[in-house]
Formats: C-alpha cells, structure tokens, sequence
C-alpha cells in the first residue's frame, strides 16, 4: 500500500474552516456572561462622565465669562478710585484695623513723610508736619467707640487744618479700620478772622459816630440855648424899651388930658394895654433867658417859675425845692428848668388841672418831678405824638437822664426825670 507523502518543510497541513460571522456592535450577544455586563457597564460610566465634564467644561466657561466682567469691573473701579486719591487736595488715610496704612492721598504727603512703600507700616511709624500727639490714641477711640472725632491742628509753618476721624465701614457694615481726614482751613479762618475783625471796627466806628452824634446833639441844644438867649435879650432891649417908652408917653398923655374925660379914658385903657404888653414880653423874654447858675440858681428859676404859673392861669402852683443840691452845669439847669417849664405849662393849658407841684430833690441822684391834678395823659404816653412830649424826652436824654409818666384817668399826670448826678 502506498505511503502518503509529506508536505514540504515537515509541517502538518491546517485546515480551512468558514469563519463565524460577527455581530454588530449594537446588538451584544447577551449570552457573553459577566465580564460582557461589566464592560456594559464600564461604557455607559465612561459616556456619563464624558456628559458631567461637558456640562462642568460649559459652566466653567461661564463663571470664568463672569469672573472677567468682575475683574473689569474691579479695574475700573481701582482705576477710578486711584485717579480720585490722585487729584484730590484733601489728605486722607484708610487703616486697617490693626492702624496699619492701606491707601493715602497725594495730599498726604504734606502732613505726613509717606511713600507708597510706607503702604502696611503702622500708623505710629510715620513722621509728621505738625504738633498731635493724640493722634494715634483719638485713632484707637474712634476704632473702639465708632464715635467720629474732630479738632483743629496746626502744622509747622502755621496754617490750621480740621482733622476728621471716622470708623471705616464696608459694604456689610463691618467695620474695616478708620479713616483720617485732614482739610486746609486757614482760608476760611482767615476770613472769619477778617469779619470778626471788620465787625469789632465796625462796632468801634458805630459807637464813634454815636458820640460825635450826642456831641453834635449837645452842641445843638447848646446853640439853641444860645439862640433864644439872643432872642430874649434882643426883646427886652428893643421892643421891650419901646413899649416902656409907649408907657411913659400914655402916661404923661393921661396926666395933660385929665380934664377931658374921653381922651383920659382912652390913655387909661391905652396904658393897661401897654403894661399887659410889658408884662408879656416879660414873661417871654424871661423864658428865653437863660437860668442863673450858682448854688440856689435853679432852685430860684423854679420858684419863679410857680409864681409866674399861678398868676398867668390862676391857679395852685407850689415850688419844694429846699433839698435841692446845687447844679454846677449851665446846660444841665437849663435843660431841667425848660423841662419844668413845658411840663408846667402842658398841664395848665391842657389838662384842665387846679393844683401844680414841681419838686426838685436829691434821692440817688437828682429827681425832678411835675405833678398836677388834670385829667392825665392817653393811655399809651410814650406813643403820644405830641410835640412837647418828644422835646423833653429829648432833653432828657441829651442830660444822660430817664423820662417817666404816670398817668390815671381823672387823677392827674406825674412827670419823674431821674440823673444818676446831680453835676
């Protein structure tokens, strides 16, 4: 039987067998037992973080969109801020709690030997232009009060500043150190100087044209004195004489014509005219005369001045006048005895009053008092527009004096003119 020969090389001969068909990927063979479910699993774990990181990956690309705009934003907001702490003239420090320097004005500098490399030294480290040794400590109050302080400093080459300490908050109301506010004032004090100045002068310049005023006033009623002496002199003189010459003449009239009853008559009624006429240029020129000064000079004018009251309108007029210091002043008397006089006059024209009292005495001073019995004055006397009122209220003031009233319906008016001399 013959023998099979053997394929080259020695090597026993494969056999072809059909391959199995594959299945598709997306249909499993679900009979491939555990490590097929696991590597299922494995897959689907795998899709799931690659989703997770997509969804962080996107999220991430969003808050880093937002954390660009807020760095902007913090940039130009830095940016803002430097540029205001740049230009600004007011010095101004923020510390942290700790008193330590966080940022400073240009304006700093002035008040403080400060450089951007001081930023985070102590407070207490820093040099400074002017004289505040409480500065550090009135800090530490304002830090632990949260009360704001503030007083006025100088510094070296003696302009004034307003110094301002106040708690620094941030946005969630913490308090995040103190911040220290020096401002220039010496412009404003200077003004304020200057009006108080201007003021004081000006109060001086009042109070000098005041008293030129009270010596103009003085002198004016002097040279009114003045004046109505002239005037008196210059009636008794002339018109005075001539009517006495008048006199003389009706006189020996009367005498020549005595047997002739009518003429007679007539220079009878022509001579009572004439001493009518005498006794009233008398009268007036006694009135613009001036009062005699010497110990009892206007004590006398007064006196004379009753007499002439109860005779002229015929009625009570008394003088109490013993107690009465002597008055050195010429223009004093005067204007005391002229002030008796309008008051006197007033009350017997006017107030339909019987009786007069004038009283001059000495009680802390000279008191000269008018007293009638009329029918008093208005209700309202310092408002009164009466003419004879306002001069004597006027003379009263020219003496340095004080004018008074009392006055009741029906029983009469009392004038009271009070001096603190009697000189």
């Amino acid at each position: 039987m013959a023998k099979k020969k053997k394929p080259p090389g020695g090597k026993k001969s494969v056999r072809r067998t059909k391959p199995a068909k594959r299945r598709p990927r997306s249909s499993p063979r679900r009979s491939n037992g555990p490590r097929g479910l696991a590597a299922a699993n494995r897959a689907e774990e795998v899709t799931s973080v690659n989703e997770e990181l997509q969804s962080l990956n996107e999220e991430m690309q969003t808050v880093n969109h937002q954390l660009a705009q807020k760095v902007a934003e913090l940039e130009s907001t830095n940016s803002d801020l430097d540029n205001l702490l740049s230009i600004t003239e007011v010095a101004t420090i923020l510390l942290d709690p700790d008193l330590r320097i966080k940022r400073f004005t240009d304006a700093t500098a002035k008040l403080f030997r400060v450089i951007q490399s001081d930023i985070g030294r102590p407070l207490g480290d820093l040099a400074r232009n002017f004289t505040d040794d409480d500065l550090l400590p009135d800090a530490q109050r304002v830090l632990r009060d949260l009360t704001p302080r503030a007083k006025e400093i100088q510094d070296t080459a003696g302009r004034s500043y307003l110094q301002r300490i106040v708690p620094y908050r941030t946005d969630d109301s913490h308090i995040g150190g103190v911040v220290i506010i020096i401002t220039d004032v010496t412009d404003r004090r200077e003004r304020e100087q200057a009006l108080t100045d201007y003021g004081v002068q000006l109060e001086k310049d009042v109070a000098q044209r005041t008293t030129q005023l009270e010596q103009l006033a003085y002198e004016m009623a002097d040279l009114t004195e003045q004046e109505r002496q002239r005037l008196g002199r210059a009636l008794h003189d002339t018109l005075g004489q001539q009517l006495t010459a008048i006199g003389v003449l009706a006189a020996t009239l009367k005498d020549h014509q005595e047997n002739e009853r009518t003429s007679a008559e007539v220079s009878e009624k022509l001579e009572t005219s004439i001493e009518e006429a005498k006794r009233q240029i008398r009268a007036l020129s006694k009135g613009l005369f001036p009062v005699d000064v010497d110990s009892q000079g206007l004590r006398i004018a007064l006196e004379e001045l009753a007499k002439e009251t109860s005779s002229i309108y015929r009625i009570s007029c008394r003088c109490e006048c013993e107690s009465a210091p002597p008055i050195e002043s010429n223009f004093t008397a005067t204007q005391l005895f002229l002030i008796a006089r309008e008051a006197t006059i007033n009350a017997a024209r006017h107030a339909n009053a019987t009786q007069l009292l004038i009283k001059l005495e000495e009680t802390n001073g000279l008191r000269l008092t008018v007293e009638d019995n009329g029918r008093g004055l208005p209700k309202d006397p310092a408002g009164n527009s009466g003419m004879g009122l306002r001069i004597m209220r006027h003379r009263a003031e020219l003496m340095g004096g004080t004018l008074q009233f009392d006055s009741i319906a029906g029983r009469g008016t009392r004038l009271i003119l009070k001096l603190k001399s009697a000189k």
